[in-house]
């Protein structure tokens, strides 16, 4: 008994330490057209760890802008922005004159030349305690063209430069936060903000403003403050007779008004019944406002062309809803960016992928621009399968494009270590697919109820990866079991329709997966008329072929995961058609031009093709080809030709295989064999026969270094004339061995 006493009181103890937040008064003086702030500061911090503490940490943001051997400046090299790089040193950032006093003791200068600032305390600081920290220091801005943070013209954004108290991590591990990745830095603090001004100049927030120019209050996010003469744009609006405040740190057009007026109740009204809560201030920046803008809807531009995709009322509804979806979502938790950023970012695509199929259900992804594009009288764009996919399916296309790369990463991959094009596609779409996967499976209002009631828990602590996957599983009736093992690997799961046979009124079908997770899948029939039935199944952790049993016999279609709903690698295997020639089977289409596969179809892209050559003279011939604009693992191309020349065929072809495991040394290896058969003299011909082997190795998403190894061998038989029978080989080898080695680095320093 004494021991679960002592265990209790240890916990009460830690749960009372871990409580307590630190406070931070702040008075700022700000001079017109000057970078310097003057800074006078007073931390509260507490021990919140369950060990005495005989230092402090600080942490000093800007110092991350001192210099080009700093992890801020080696990100940005990544990122493939040089201005850092080239800065004049007046347009760096750092903190000078800087003076620190612990409790009532005596003003100390110490550098404010390094990120990280340990302060030795003169008393031992036990668990549960707090000190007073005093500060005095003179803030140089950096210039906001390097992270859009710090002195802008006649403008001020001043995220993150305020020294803060952190915690200690592993001293030769390089924060987070030095990596410009929008960290959560000091969640659950209390700030006061006190600004002196310049005339003219006005502050805005996402703390409450309390008084002129001064904010406070608590949040768990970092706050953000933003200085300039143009002042913004607020709009009030009443959700369930809730008063919300949207501050926009920008003027908006008078469109955007306009617009907004209509739409902004709606948007918060339909995060509110998905997510169950609603800040009462929201506060959005314009670096804020373009990172979460709705990707691939903006006007296309080309030299004095421009062609709109959607409507101006459209563009305004999806951008605004994708930001405030964001920004909601941050300030419903607190998420860790570098290990929470899948959930944080999944739960913002989820419901920008309900939104989407409430009031956008039936428009494309390329909005309007196929009938607004036109070329002779005729649009050309309504040849391409690209004109025909829905505005939803632009979370699978990107996720597909990037597995057939082999660049993909796991979903938890640490924020800083995903590539920029992986933060979208895997971060965002893959991850917020999944839940409207897991959503659709479990039904709409049991997915949300349970995701209002995870974040009613968590509205004010760091948020539990382990307990939202295990809650989620309860809640779906062990639907979602796979999620787990899921995000911590990059998966190459695959459903495969394999055959159907008719029982009676009903279809048997058979289906494989490859991986023993018990991931559940999607069956829809379709009939000639487009009338659809969907039937779910849950599956098990076999891998052998399973029979299910559909009561829908009179279906022309048969469809597994239709619309890029789940992640698959390959969604060709995912239909079969039930009458005519192509029962069990599917159809081919011939093509022209390049496009976005159809899964539906074998397709084949047929083109002419015109060549020339001393002895064939003019070739006429036609390329069939099944290389489309995403990669495939099988590939093959054959050209014959007639030859003007001869009257007689020559021509050309291959075929190839690229081997790509999710985790290996390399990226792919591939198999290839061609061969070609053409005249090199007068009634003289050759023909060749190749092989090749090629192997991409590994490469890390952020590097623009890349490695491979080819080896090809080519056998050549060729007609000899009479006279050069015995001077010259008519059968002979080529043997190719070769190393590519490529690095794309911005900047090279010697």
């Amino acid at each position: 008994m004494k021991r679960y006493s002592t265990a209790l009181l240890f916990l009460l103890l830690y749960v009372g330490i871990s409580a307590q937040q630190d406070s931070i008064h702040i008075t700022a003086k700000i001079t017109e057209n000057n970078n310097v702030i003057s800074v006078q500061q007073e931390i509260i911090y507490y021990n919140k760890s369950t060990q005495p503490l005989e230092k402090i940490k600080l942490f000093n943001w800007v110092a991350a802008y001192k210099n080009r051997k700093t992890p801020l400046l080696v990100r940005s090299i990544q990122d493939r922005s040089n201005d850092m790089y080239f800065a004049k040193r007046k347009e760096l950032g750092d903190t000078d004159e800087l003076q620190i006093k612990i409790n009532d003791s005596d003003w100390e200068y110490i550098s404010g030349n390094v990120e990280n600032i340990y302060f030795p305390l003169y008393e031992t600081l036990a668990p549960g305690k707090q000190v007073k920290i005093s500060l005095q220091y003179q803030l140089h801005l950096p210039d906001q063209k390097f992270t859009t943070y710090g002195m802008g013209k006649e403008q001020l954004s001043l995220k993150y430069f305020f020294i803060v108290p952190d915690g200690f991590e592993d001293e030769n591990q390089t924060p987070k936060y030095y990596l410009n990745i929008e960290e959560n830095q000091s969640p659950g603090n209390y700030w006061k903000v006190q600004f002196d001004l310049p005339p003219a100049y006005f502050a805005e927030s996402n703390l409450e403003k309390t008084q002129y120019n001064t904010f406070e209050g608590t949040l768990n996010k970092d706050p953000d403050f933003f200085i300039s003469k143009n002042k913004g744009t607020q709009m009030l609006t009443q959700i369930d007779g809730e008063n919300i405040a949207i501050n926009f740190a920008y003027p908006l057009s008078y469109a955007e008004k306009q617009s907004l007026e209509f739409y902004l109740p709606l948007q918060l009204h339909f995060i509110k019944n998905k997510i169950g809560k609603l800040p009462t201030k929201i506060f959005i920046t314009e670096k804020f406002k373009n990172d979460e803008n709705f990707t691939g809807i903006d006007d296309l531009k080309f030299w004095k062309f421009q062609y709109q995709l959607f409507e101006d009322h459209e563009q305004t509804d999806l951008h605004y809803f994708s930001i405030l979806a964001k920004v909601i979502v941050q300030r419903a938790a607190i998420f860790e960016k570098s290990s929470d950023h899948w959930l944080m970012n999944g739960l913002k695509t989820y419901l920008e992928i309900e939104y989407i199929n409430r009031y956008y259900n039936d428009r494309k992804l390329l909005g309007d621009l196929p009938d607004h594009l036109k070329l002779f009288g005729l649009k050309p764009l309504k040849l391409f399968q690209l004109s025909k996919l829905q505005l939803r399916e632009r979370y699978g296309l990107a996720y597909q494009y990037i597995v057939t790369q082999n660049l993909d990463q796991k979903i938890s991959e640490p924020f800083e270590n995903l590539s920029n094009f992986n933060a979208t596609a895997i971060s965002h779409f893959e991850t917020g697919s999944l839940f409207s996967f897991i959503a659709d499976k479990m039904g709409q209002e049991k997915f949300d109820d349970f995701l209002i009631h995870y974040l009613a828990q968590y509205a004010e602590k760091p948020v539990d990866q382990k307990v939202f996957l295990e809650e989620l599983s309860v809640a779906s009736a062990y639907s979602s079991d796979f999620l787990e093992p899921f995000i911590q690997q990059k998966n190459r799961v695959n459903f495969k329709l394999k055959r159907y046979k008719k029982l009676g009124d009903d279809f048997q079908v058979k289906v494989v997966k490859n991986t023993a997770q018990t991931i559940p899948f999607k069956i829809e029939t379709e009939e000639k008329s487009g009338k659809k039935q969907t039937f779910w199944f849950d599956t098990d952790d076999s891998q052998k072929v399973v029979p299910y049993t559909i009561p829908q016999a009179q279906a022309d279609k048969i469809i597994i995961n239709d619309g890029y709903i789940f992640p698959e690698k390959n969604f060709r295997d995912n239909y079969l058609y039930t009458k005519g020639f192509f029962a069990n089977t599917k159809k081919i289409k011939f093509k022209v031009f390049k496009d976005i596969p159809n899964p539906e179809y074998n397709e084949i892209y047929v083109n002419p093709r015109l060549n020339f050559n001393a002895y064939d003279k003019v070739l006429f011939g036609i390329n069939f080809k099944n290389a489309s604009l995403f990669d495939r693992k099988f590939q093959y191309s054959f050209t014959p030709y007639f030859s003007s020349g001869t009257g007689q065929l020559a021509g050309s072809g291959g075929i190839s295989y690229s081997f790509q495991p999710a985790n290996s040394f390399y990226r792919s290896l591939d198999f290839g064999v061609s061969t070609s058969h053409f005249h090199y003299d007068f009634d003289l011909t050759y023909r060749k026969i190749g092989a090749y082997v090629g192997m991409n190795f590994a490469k890390n998403p952020r590097t623009d270094i890349g490695r491979s190894l080819a080896f090809s061998y080519n056998y050549l038989d060729k007609e000899l004339a009479p006279l050069k029978a015995q001077s010259e080989y008519g059968k002979y080898n080529l043997w190719n061995l070769g190393h590519g080695f490529s690095d794309r680095t911005l900047i090279h320093e010697k």
